[in-house]
């Protein structure tokens, strides 16, 4: 990860221009400069020179930056404004005392995922209303049951003579733990169309909770622990059905370890994979998850996808949910309002369900979409060659 010295210097090459407030969610809100990219990176530099005491407010303006990447490819001086404000939670860390029981907990859930899961499991009616008041889950918040094999299991297509190839998957914790009912949508997809799919035995989290909450050595640690694993295994495609876990292993992972992780994002995979035929008699919106289309550069493919399946989509204006991981934890006003921009524009569109590419989209958007009407691309394709 940048250097502290490195860190200053670049933040001085921001010359003020505004262009990275053109896509800013968080700005657009209320306006408020101290919560557009540049007034971030400004607060930050001023708290490094020492001319600004970092107080709870001023942490505050950090953190809640969603570190979606709208603004990341804007910028006319080239500054990393992502990278520049993960780098500058890690140093405003001992200052934030509204964020210490969020980053206690993820580092015990995270470091024994299964033991917390199972503890949950038997305290959940005293844990619950205590974690809702607190603010680090929502009333709808519910766990399933892990993805079967999940400790390293190989599942291969009825007919073995078939097989074209082998896909390994790469859960991350939403998958595994929250929604395993896309994993196992994954694996039916790829065994129909002939591939294997491996659930390696020692993945850990991704890291990116940690690096939303400045806590760098750790989320460093876990990056050393998915590389030595992966560069170990041979496949024809890693897969991740989450975009946030894609950027992380690809883009984060060469900062933190000195070198990514090649792992494809499941709509590019199935776009690859998957013949045209009209499936479905079903409108829909497709809604962008940030860091699939600002840090993957995925617009066309998705929706390319669900025509090939006979979805009719319905265009909405692209915007985030507000879900951003531990930032719709701590800043829940904030998010509930970016979520609610969204279902104003899905109820507007008169279509019938909304699909995305992300779990934590998902478990956001579900909050307000009632009826079971939001769903992960993996789904849609699922239901549609299980009706071929």
């Amino acid at each position: 990860m940048i250097s502290d010295e490195a860190l200053i210097r670049e933040l001085k090459n921001c010359i003020l221009c505004g262009s990275c407030k053109a896509e800013c969610p968080t700005y657009f809100l209320d306006l408020s400069e101290s919560r557009s990219p540049r007034g971030r990176l400004s607060i930050l530099h001023h708290v490094l020179k020492g001319d600004l005491e970092p107080s709870q407010d001023t942490v505050d303006r950090i953190y809640s930056c969603l570190l979606c990447g709208a603004c990341n490819g804007s910028c006319s001086a080239g500054v990393n404004i992502v990278r520049a404000l993960v780098r500058g939670r890690s140093l405003l860390r001992g200052a934030d005392r509204s964020g210490w029981f969020l980053r206690r907990t993820l580092s015990f859930v995270l470091r024994s995922p299964r033991l917390s899961l199972r503890g949950y499991s038997i305290l959940r009616p005293l844990l619950k209303p205590l974690l809702v008041r607190s603010g680090l889950i929502d009333r709808s918040f519910a766990v399933g049951v892990p993805l079967p094999g999940s400790g390293g299991s190989v599942f291969g297509p009825d007919d073995p003579l078939k097989k074209k190839g082998r896909v390994v998957l790469f859960g991350g914790c939403s998958v595994r733990y929250l929604f395993p009912n896309l994993g196992e949508a994954f694996i039916r997809v790829c065994n129909r169309l002939g591939y294997e799919v491996v659930l390696p035995k020692g993945e850990v989290c991704c890291g990116a909770p940690l690096l939303e909450s400045g806590m760098i050595e750790m989320a460093s640690g876990f990056a050393r622990k998915n590389r030595a694993l992966f560069d170990s295994l041979k496949a024809d495609a890693l897969v991740s059905l989450c975009p946030t876990c894609v950027i992380t292993l690809k883009d984060r992972y060469p900062e933190l370890v000195g070198g990514g992780i090649e792992v494809m994002d499941s709509v590019s995979f199935l776009a690859g994979v998957i013949a045209p035929d009209d499936f479905f008699k079903l409108t829909a919106v497709y809604h962008d998850p940030c860091h699939s289309i600002y840090g993957s550069g995925l617009y066309e493919e998705p929706r390319a996808l669900l025509k090939r399946l006979g979805v009719e989509l319905k265009e909405i204006k692209v915007g985030c949910c507000g879900f951003a991981g531990t930032v719709s934890l701590r800043f829940r006003d904030m998010s509930l309002r970016l979520l609610e921009s969204r279902v104003r524009e899905f109820q507007g569109s008169g279509a019938e369900v909304m699909v995305t590419s992300c779990p934590g989209c998902i478990y956001q958007l579900s909050k307000a979409i009632k009826g079971d009407r939001v769903f992960h691309v993996v789904e849609v394709v699922d239901e549609a060659i299980s009706q071929a």
